[in-house]
């Protein structure tokens, strides 16, 4: 008869508890400033630190708009610029972790742990797809793990 009141009360005293911390972790929300949200996604590579202003954003937009048009008669783009592609093969069974660190052997990226924390970051840890591709040097985390995650056709 006695063990019917230790389990109400065991249990009572778990409902309670999951409360107090449901409402503990509600309350303790970590915030970041303008400054701090830039700062992570540098390190992440996922915007440049000489990136330029939201003008030079919107010249870019209207040049590829241009070029997906077929108008564009040259102006806007980088003369005698262009960029090196290297080519990359992920084999079937490659961890993120070494695809990251061949990634940063043949100079794609500059840090290996971080371009494997931002895969796994943003789920693209597990999409990596075995092949041969081909990658511009100067691209950015997210550019990369999109190509190494597309199937080739």
């Amino acid at each position: 008869m006695k063990l019917k009141y230790y389990l109400r009360g065991a249990g009572v005293g778990v409902i309670v508890t999951t409360l107090i911390f449901t409402i503990a972790i509600a309350f303790d929300k970590p915030t970041m400033s303008q400054e701090d949200i830039i700062r992570e996604a540098e390190k992440l590579g996922m915007i440049s630190k000489d990136s330029g202003t939201d003008d030079d954003t919107s010249d870019k937009a209207n040049t590829k708009q241009e070029d997906t048009d077929g108008e564009n008669t040259g102006e806007g783009q980088e003369e005698g610029k262009t960029t090196e592609m290297v080519s990359f093969a992920v084999a079937r069974g490659d961890s993120s972790a070494a695809v990251a660190s061949r990634l940063q052997e043949m100079g794609l990226v500059d840090d290996a742990q971080a371009f494997d924390n931002f895969l796994a970051e943003q789920n693209f840890d597990n999409l990596l797809l075995p092949g041969e591709y081909t990658i511009p040097k100067d691209s950015s985390f997210l550019d990369i793990a999109k190509i190494l995650t597309t199937k080739k056709e």
